[in-house]
């Protein structure tokens, strides 16, 4: 579970409320949800795909990037028309444990003689009934990377051989591991092999998304946004959380109290321990002796030896020497190297190096070391679907479809969509504007899906509220044996074209998150 960084009881905050008069702890606040740094966007796209996709989800992100709350918003928006379920990666360890985690969900046990993998096929084909009932399933894997690299791609697997437009949905939580097991690009998002899988990434905060965060949290909490987010302290918050709301309610009360060093960097360092009186003597009385030693070894040296006498007669000649002129023009042999020896000696490199984690400090330097709590024990809504009781018609009706299910061989390749039967004598009100989706579905590439609904009306009072599209249209399909009317625009070469399209709308049509979808997939 990602963190979920709680107060420190009987920490720092009672100095926090004394010093700056709060009322309660802005750092245990989790409202409102912090909407900047794309995580509305983010939010949005989730419950999007998540409703109508026909892809799985990767929520891609370091520790604290808020992964977590992202899933907590999720449900809390779309309990009412989805089926959440929460499954424990920590508790799963093989396909058999998979298996039977997702068959307790269907108040099923792994029948004897059936395999995990065929258990785990059956299921996501079974999964298709609880939508046509009115809910689709979405099974959560908060902390994904604890699972063996080989569960993410067979629960893939099994989702590529249903009906993935009805099956149940998985939604992954994790990092760069993750989303190497589920081929996914880490920066972008987007699927590296068979676009069966979307990831979300979630970028860390900046510095003023930093303040944006605090600044509600702080006015709530009685204080003043304009102190503890001054230029000063914003910088060091910045500099020691790293991007992460996990270390920024970790490090913000030393900010705020001074306790952190200016120039910490955001590994902070133990200070020296101060030596006792006795050690301080004993490198003093060290120093002496070293010093009274050194001063004998020269001395020594450095004495005048004894005269010794030599007869006048026994002295050798002294050989004549040439004398050596120096003056202004004669050219000195230190001038080609003089400027290097008074030059300043190299700057080395620094070394850079990335520490792990900050250890846990006392209460006079960085507190590192608070506990952290599950977020989702805070919803108000249970993520957990309730069981059916023993016995009801339902439960047998469902064990009945999902004994009937035939094992399905491994890694089968997707099928082509069914084509939707049209209605009969069905008239557009405004032919111009309307394409067949049997000519849709043959065309090449990429579309913006815009908006759909159960009436053409939907669709018509749409294009009159964005007259400006003129390359709309809108055509009829089939959901749940009912018309289903859907306004497109354009055709991209790529998704990265159709994304640059997306960029290029008004604010309103951004903000209601266009689906990039192929037109073979209609």
């Amino acid at each position: 579970m990602e963190e979920s960084i709680a107060p420190d009881p009987g920490g720092l905050f009672p100095r926090l409320q004394s010093q700056y008069q709060l009322s309660d702890d802005p750092l245990a606040m989790d409202q409102p949800f912090f909407t900047g740094a794309q995580r509305q966007q983010a939010l949005e796209t989730l419950r999007h795909l998540v409703g109508f996709g026909d892809q799985a989800l990767a929520v891609i992100g370091g520790r604290g990037a808020g992964k977590t709350r992202l899933l907590v918003e999720l449900v809390k928006a779309d309990a009412a028309q989805l089926s959440f379920h929460r499954l424990q990666p920590g508790q799963i360890s093989s396909e058999g444990a998979l298996a039977r985690s997702l068959l307790q969900l269907a108040n099923q046990s792994l029948a004897e003689g059936v395999s995990g993998r065929d258990a785990i096929f059956n299921f996501f084909r079974w999964s298709e009934s609880a939508t046509r009932r009115g809910k689709r399933m979405v099974l959560l894997f908060d902390d994904a990377d604890q699972l063996p690299p080989e569960l993410p791609r067979l629960l893939l697997a099994a989702f590529r051989n249903a009906d993935r437009s009805q099956c149940a949905v998985p939604v992954f939580t994790g990092g760069e591991e993750l989303a190497a097991a589920l081929a996914v690009d880490p920066v972008t998002g987007e699927s590296t092999q068979d676009g069966l899988c979307q990831g979300v990434v979630l970028k860390p905060l900046n510095e003023d998304d930093v303040a944006h965060y605090l600044q509600p949290r702080i006015q709530k909490a009685g204080g003043d946004p304009a102190v503890l987010l001054s230029r000063k302290m914003s910088r060091q918050l910045m500099q020691l959380s790293q991007g992460s709301f996990a270390r920024l309610k970790r490090v913000a009360p030393a900010v705020w109290l001074g306790l952190a060093d200016a120039g910490q960097s955001a590994n902070p360092v133990r200070r020296a321990k101060p030596l006792p009186w006795l050690d301080i003597g004993r490198w003093v009385a060290a120093a002496v002796v070293l010093l009274l030693g050194s001063w004998y070894m020269v001395s020594q040296f450095y004495s005048d030896p004894e005269p010794v006498v030599v007869a006048a007669d026994e002295l050798p000649a002294l050989p004549e020497r040439p004398t050596v002129r120096l003056g202004p023009d004669v050219d000195s042999p230190w001038a080609d190297i003089q400027p290097a020896l008074n030059a300043p000696p190299p700057i080395p490199e620094p070394d850079v190096t990335l520490e792990p984690e900050p250890p846990a400090v006392q209460a006079e330097t960085l507190p590192l070391d608070i506990a952290e709590e599950p977020v989702f024990a805070e919803l108000e809504t249970p993520v957990q679907a309730t069981e059916s009781p023993a016995g009801s018609a339902e439960s047998e009706r469902m064990a009945d479809e999902l004994a009937a299910a035939p094992a399905v061989a491994p890694e089968p390749e997707p099928a082509a969509p069914a084509a939707a039967p049209e209605a009969a004598g069905f008239k557009p009100a405004r032919p111009e504007r309307f394409q067949d989706i049997a000519a849709l579905r043959v065309q090449e590439g990429f579309t913006l899906q815009l908006v759909a609904g159960f009436e053409e009306r939907t669709a018509l009072r749409f294009m009159d509220q964005h007259p400006t599209l003129t390359v709309a249209r809108y055509t009829l399909t089939k959901r749940d044996g009912r018309d289903w009317f859907v306004v497109i625009s354009g055709q991209y070469p790529s998704r990265e074209a159709a994304q640059q399209a997306v960029a290029a709308l008004p604010p309103a049509l951004r903000a209601q998150s266009p689906w990039i979808r192929r037109f073979d997939s209609y």
